[in-house]
């Protein structure tokens, strides 16, 4: 399964349009903080400029109240923004791992078509950190020092639930429901959570080779530290995918 994922991973990075992510994620984020700014800013200049500013009126509540507004729209698109940069993410991932050709306009098509599972990820992710919060308090408190290593086990025993999870909704986009009860399958299981295990492994002790010899490097490090993660943060994601796309293969 490894080599399958191998050549599923080199195949899509081979695409131009999948490094178009990092493109594309950095302009979403500068576009949403600019909208963010201006619509802060023209909160806070209302409140500030009004003539009764330091007087207790209804005009100055007024005010008042079209600065709470403004944050409140602030925080509506950041709650809207979250699953259409996730949807579009790793849908564009998704098509690259599945052989799909990936171009500039995929990201966002993908944000646009996933949006829905946008959503459905981030709600699925919120009830496994609950049920991962619940086991580790119960087993804590039972076992103490023991019950953290029961938690850490347990951890790494349901990252491949989380994966097929993940895949389910951004590569074979299944409903919600499907790729929830797909997630549990024993097949593969094992080859899958291996492949996990010396994906972290490997990171790992690629990042504190890395680490050592950049730390030594000054300003010229930091650059190269920046373009490493900038790779990584295509690279990892994809990778992940490739592994469960080797699987369902």
């Amino acid at each position: 399964m490894l080599s399958r994922a191998l050549a599923i991973w080199q195949q899509a990075l081979q695409q131009a349009g999948t490094w178009t992510a990092i493109v594309w994620t950095a302009a979403f984020s500068l576009l949403l903080f600019l909208v963010l700014v201006l619509i802060g800013a023209g909160g806070i200049f209302a409140l500030i400029t009004h003539p009764v500013f330091m007087n207790n009126s209804p005009a100055l509540s007024y005010n008042m109240a079209r600065f709470a507004g403004s944050f409140l729209i602030i925080d509506l698109i950041l709650l809207a923004a979250g699953p259409f940069l996730t949807a579009a993410i790793y849908g564009l991932y998704g098509q690259a791992v599945r052989g799909k050709r990936v171009s500039w306009e995929t990201f966002w098509i993908m944000g646009r078509r996933l949006y829905g599972r946008g959503w459905g990820f981030i709600l699925y992710m919120i009830l496994y950190f609950l049920a991962l919060m619940i086991f580790a308090g119960i087993f804590v408190m039972l076992l103490h020092r023991i019950g953290v290593i029961v938690v850490l086990v347990g951890l790494v025993l349901s990252m491949p639930w989380v994966l097929r999870m993940t895949g389910g909704l951004f590569v074979d986009q299944l409903p919600w429901s499907q790729s929830f009860a797909a997630s549990f399958r024993s097949a593969h299981y094992g080859s899958l959570l291996l492949g996990i295990i010396l994906t972290g492994i490997v990171y790992i002790f690629v990042m504190g080779l890395v680490f050592f010899i950049i730390h030594s490097l000054g300003f010229v490090g930091g650059i190269l530290m920046f373009v490493i993660d900038l790779v990584l943060s295509v690279a990892g994601p994809v990778w992940i995918l490739s592994l469960y796309m080797a699987d369902q293969s």
